[in-house]
């Protein structure tokens, strides 16, 4: 008599494979090391990209005006972060020590029209940064014109004292807004309506 269970079909034989599984893993972390740096580079160079496009429009605008030196100025968590232009070499950026006192290079006033001093000499308690040697300065604000949000200033400045006229003034009211729009594109906020996810100066001032 035949045993049933030596007939029965038996699955075949096979072998698993094997593997170095500390290799296995170095290479799994070594690939995402890479795609890490890969991420990186990427960030850095968009970075570098739109601080090419900022340092382009505010250099457009300073040899538009002839005026030494053009800032933007943008609140940050403990303080402003300013990206400068200056039109020649020999103009000197103030210290940061006396920016931290000094009222321009900052928000001086929340008004629709741009802020004009032609000498800074005649507003002691501005404080102007005495080694840079300005004595002219503008500010118009760069916000959403109808959400009001202040996203930070665009400054100019230059050693010697003079006014705008109104085609220059229109300039940098235009310089202004390109610079807010700007900004909302580099922080991928499609609408004003959102400006307020970006970091903004949130007081007011007074007039002078």
């Amino acid at each position: 008599m035949v045993d049933p269970r030596s007939s029965s079909k038996r699955p075949a034989a096979y072998s698993t494979p094997t593997f170095d599984t500390q290799e296995a893993l170095e290479g799994m972390q070594q690939r995402r090391r890479e795609q890490q740096q890969q991420q990186q580079q990427q960030q850095q160079q968009q970075q570098q990209q739109e601080q090419q496009q900022l340092e382009g429009l505010l250099a457009q605008l300073s040899d538009s005006l002839q005026v030494d030196a053009c800032v933007l100025v943008t609140p940050t968590a403990i303080g402003f972060k300013r990206v400068w232009h200056m039109r020649s070499r020999d103009v000197i950026k103030p210290l940061t020590d006396e920016l931290e006192i000094s009222q321009v290079f900052k928000v001086l006033v929340d008004q629709d029209e741009p802020t004009v001093i032609w000498d800074v000499g005649n507003h002691p308690g501005l404080g102007a940064p005495p080694t840079s040697g300005f004595r002219f300065y503008a500010e118009a604000l760069v916000k959403g014109e109808h959400s009001g949000t202040i996203l930070g200033s665009l400054c100019l400045a230059d050693r010697q004292s003079f006014t705008l006229s109104s085609d220059q003034l229109a300039i940098l009211k235009e310089s202004a807004s390109s610079l807010y729009d700007l900004l909302l594109w580099e922080a991928g906020v499609e609408s004003e309506e959102d400006d307020n996810r970006l970091p903004h100066f949130t007081q007011n001032r007074k007039s002078l």
